[in-house]
């Protein structure tokens, strides 16, 4: 209450801010190692106007979040051109593709995709979902 209302557990910002005074912050890039813990991520949306300020992302993890969508996962490699490490432990990821199944793996057999490390621990899929 000291600086507003009291914010009860139902507000909702429906944003992430980010602030850093990193060598790539100040030149309009996002850091190489982003982490959002346990935000209630369910998608990331489109991030074609973001492709300059995310390029040097490494380092994605996203433990405890809300993701269920593997056409989502697919979006974030597809997006994060510099992406090696993946962490989506703990999220809603089932071992059945839906509908678009197809889809996505014909985005992910035509990308070219420097990831080499993708965490999955606490999801239900198993390893024939992820080497498909």
């Amino acid at each position: 209450e000291k600086y507003g209302e009291k914010e009860t557990e139902s507000d909702e910002f429906g944003f992430i801010v980010f602030v850093s005074c990193s060598p790539e912050a100040k030149k309009g890039m996002l850091p190489p190692m982003i982490t959002l813990n346990d935000y209630n991520i369910e998608s990331f949306g489109d991030f074609s106007d973001l492709s300059t300020k995310i390029r040097n992302i490494r380092e994605l993890d996203l433990t405890d979040n809300l993701m269920s969508d593997w056409s989502e996962v697919a979006e974030i490699l597809l997006s994060f051109k510099s992406l090696t490490f993946l962490n989506l432990s703990n999220n809603l990821l089932n071992e059945t593709f839906d509908n678009n199944s197809n889809q996505i793996k014909e985005k992910l057999d035509n990308a070219i995709l420097p990831m080499n490390k993708l965490v999955l621990n606490g999801n239900n899929v198993n390893w024939t979902t992820v080497v498909y």
